[in-house]
């Protein structure tokens, strides 16, 4: 691969668990071409917060995709791509490549790599196979080796700074969080654009809580955006553990820094699974619909949930999550 790259632009369209999957891509392509520039090419406007302080992306372009439409709709904006003229596009794992290839193409990129996903990629110039039953993870790493790059790092990790974790240390310490809590994360909301199927019930999420505060002492720390503070509210309305709040009040950045605080986080599928096991803390994950083979977090110590069948998040009971959780924080 010719070594005179220096402007990549890298296609990852989805969400902030999308993102966090593609850093050891973007790991890779920033150890190959130290001194490139890498923009991120986003539908979801400020995921691009997570990677502060990473030095894996220079710029961010977010096409503006109206409720429904995908990468492929927002074709009619390549002209600002065209005129940052880049040397190479890199699409993360999975991505449609009629979509991010026409991407390419229109904007005049002369590489392109991607995967062979059903039909497409023929608008790559380098591509790697596609396996239905393989994780996003490793089909973005297959992208980049097909570009000759070695893999610098085999899971997602975010590099919290001293300067955040001691802004999380602050920020506990006013919620009244002592030093030395056996502090567990919930994240209940599944984000604004997912379905309620892939929510696991509130109540279900207090019983465990409860659960764990009786029998380990744990005291809880609740996320969210700001658009899930009132299920947040209710939780700690219900629980009779010692829960706090922080939905609506911390940037992504700032949520990874209080999750790696965490001992454990019990999360639906979700963004803030994927930053939790990013940051290195053991994790359970509730998955609703969606086939967890493709696109469930990964890290050192994450347990999965998921289950066969019709209305699959309800059959998950909180008992086999106390049990699990209780394995993992002993």
């Amino acid at each position: 691969m010719n070594k005179d790259i220096r402007n990549i632009l890298f296609i990852a369209p989805g969400g902030i668990g999308n993102l966090v999957l593609s850093i050891p891509s973007l790991r890779a392509l920033k150890a190959q071409w130290p001194d490139a520039g890498i923009t991120l090419l986003t539908c979801e406007a400020g995921v691009e917060k997570i990677l502060d302080h990473e030095g894996l992306v220079t710029d961010t372009v977010c096409f503006k995709a109206t409720p429904g439409q995908d990468l492929f709709g927002c074709l009619s904006q390549v002209r600002t791509l065209r005129a940052k003229g880049f040397d190479m596009a890199v699409s993360a794992g999975g991505v449609n490549p009629l979509s991010s290839g026409m991407v390419g193409v229109l904007s005049g990129i002369p590489i392109r790599a991607g995967q062979a996903v059903n039909g497409g990629s023929w608008l790559y110039t380098q591509r790697s196979a596609y396996a239905s039953d393989e994780h996003e993870l490793e089909g973005g790493l297959s992208v980049v080796q097909a570009l000759g790059c070695p893999v610098v790092e085999k899971l997602p990790s975010l590099r919290i700074t001293s300067e955040e974790e001691s802004e999380a240390r602050d920020y506990c310490a006013r919620l009244g969080i002592a030093a030395g809590t056996r502090l567990v994360g919930i994240h209940s909301g599944v984000g604004k654009k997912m379905h309620a199927q892939r929510q696991w019930p509130l109540e279900r999420f207090v019983r465990v809580m409860d659960a764990l505060a009786d029998t380990l002492g744990a005291v809880f720390v609740l996320t969210g955006g700001s658009h899930e503070q009132e299920d947040v509210r209710r939780i700690a309305a219900l629980t009779r553990a010692t829960a706090f709040s922080t939905a609506g009040e911390l940037s992504l950045r700032g949520t990874a820094a209080v999750l790696k605080k965490c001992c454990l986080v019990i999360s639906n599928d979700s963004g803030p699974a994927h930053i939790a096991a990013a940051v290195g803390t053991p994790l359970i994950v509730l998955f609703g619909p969606v086939d967890p083979v493709k696109s469930r977090a990964r890290g050192e110590n994450v347990a999965v949930f998921s289950k066969e069948g019709p209305d699959r998040i309800l059959r998950i009971t909180p008992e086999e999550v106390i049990l699990k959780a209780m394995e993992m924080l002993s």
